[in-house]
């Protein structure tokens, strides 16, 4: 488990605007990591995950994934906004802190 879940890979104190700004950060973050070679893939996988159902879980959570072959290795990317977010959720409420999975295809 210690491969994919990384300190490199959380980033606190962030100031996006919308849950695809997380989104678009994490995809560009994983291909600084060398996680893929594709950020837009990753980050279109993202959306096409989010217009499926709500990855927003209760209290402030998110759990957004991607699954797409240019994903190279699994990866655990942690975003903790300073602001909460609209993102659809179990509870509707906004959230601050996303926890996105990556998986290779």
């Amino acid at each position: 488990m210690s491969g994919f879940v990384k300190a490199d890979n959380v980033f606190v104190n962030q100031n996006a605007a919308s849950r695809n700004d997380v989104l678009r950060f994490i995809a560009d973050k994983a291909q600084e990591a060398g996680v893929t070679d594709n950020a837009d893939a990753v980050y279109n996988a993202f959306l096409a995950r989010e217009e499926m159902g709500e990855t927003g879980m209760t209290d402030g959570f998110a759990v957004p994934h991607a699954k797409d072959a240019a994903i190279k290795d699994a990866a655990v990317f942690v975003f903790k906004n300073s602001t909460p977010l609209e993102w659809p959720s179990f509870d509707e409420k906004p959230v601050d802190v996303a926890i996105a999975l990556l998986v290779p295809d």
